[in-house]
């Protein structure tokens, strides 16, 4: 297996502009043109996004750090896939930029030359030419240099969104990051919690006679068959027999485990039942059962007030943001939790 890095990860996002390059300059103010354009895009998450959860991991050892170890890898992938869109515009936006200047300058000198009935090798114009748009950069204000880059990004972002076929692929984009944020979460607590059961098997019985946790584990028999397949030894793989084939895939189920383990831990309760998580999760499952059609069920269960039923489940960039917000506070309390003991 490959080890994954010890640092606090830095997902790969674009460098976004700051409230100086989007403040009003020369009667134009770029803020609300800003929002309005990237509103459907997710771009970024903080470089020290991860830094709590990361400090947290320096206090676990084994299996479990590295468990929480892919978690965080898991959300930074996401978040990399997420970004997609808007880093492809912004590299367009950089290309394009410096080609149209480029081409403009050359074609004015050659213009020029020959108005003047001058001979002027092309390879001398275009070198003349590239050393003049350098130094136009490098002369830029900070300033200039700032705004410059918003515009251009803003008119290719807003050249791509004029078409539906991109429009719709950058929706379904954010729709599907909700779906990778809600399985890392799925799969770090179960992880978690097999790995608990199989270093201490006596919480499999807690597990399995205390309410509410075992109406979620009903009819999970031992079998000669899984006997057989873990040589006849249970001592340390009583959680994968739990856990491994039927893993807790809902909310209610996790908190209702959680809450037998747990019961003490005020901060993964809180965040387990926070009105966030509770919404990722829901429409995690419009997304995936309903193909992102939004239902009677959805509405009654949530106070998502944007949606209409019968409509595609609308998210935006603030949604997805949050989503991360949530998932990495499940982590923290999570591993701020451990360790789980009888």
């Amino acid at each position: 297996m490959v080890p994954l890095p010890n640092a606090a990860p830095r997902c790969h996002h674009p460098v976004m502009p700051s409230e100086d390059d989007l403040r009003p300059a020369s009667g134009e103010d770029l803020r609300a043109k800003w929002a309005a354009v990237t509103k459907m895009l997710f771009f970024d998450l903080d470089a020290g996004f991860f830094d709590r959860m990361h400090s947290e991991l320096l206090q676990l050892d084994g299996p479990d750090n590295d468990t929480f170890r892919a978690f965080r890898e898991s959300l930074c992938r996401a978040a990399t896939v997420a970004t997609m869109p808007f880093r492809t515009a912004a590299l367009g936006a950089s290309s394009t930029e410096r080609m149209v200047a480029l081409m403009v300058e050359i074609n004015a000198r050659l213009d020029m030359a020959r108005y003047d009935g001058q001979q002027v090798p092309e390879q001398h114009v275009l070198r003349d030419t590239l050393n003049r748009i350098k130094e136009q950069y490098a002369n830029e204000t900070e300033e200039e240099k700032g705004r410059r880059q918003v515009n251009s990004v803003m008119s290719m972002l807003e050249t791509l969104l004029t078409a539906q076929d991109y429009r719709d692929a950058a929706v379904d984009l954010l729709r599907q990051t909700l779906v990778s944020i809600w399985s890392a979460i799925e799969v770090l607590v179960n992880d978690i919690l097999i790995g608990a059961i199989n270093k201490h098997p006596a919480l499999s019985v807690i597990l399995l006679n205390q309410a509410p946790a075992k109406k979620h584990l009903q009819g999970r028999q031992l079998t000669v068959e899984a006997l057989a397949q873990s040589g006849f030894d249970l001592s340390r793989q009583m959680g994968d027999l739990l856990l491994a084939e039927r893993p807790l895939n809902s909310l209610e189920a996790i908190r209702d485990v959680v809450s037998v383990l747990a019961p003490g831990q005020k901060a993964l309760h809180d965040i387990l039942g926070s009105a966030e998580l509770w919404k990722l999760w829901q429409r995690r499952h419009v997304i995936v059962h309903r193909a992102s059609t939004v239902d009677a069920l959805y509405m009654s269960r949530t106070a998502d007030k944007r949606q209409v039923v019968g409509n595609h489940l609308q998210i935006e960039h603030e949604d997805v943001l949050a989503s991360f917000q949530s998932a990495r506070e499940v982590g923290e309390a999570l591993a701020g939790a451990l360790p789980f003991r009888p």
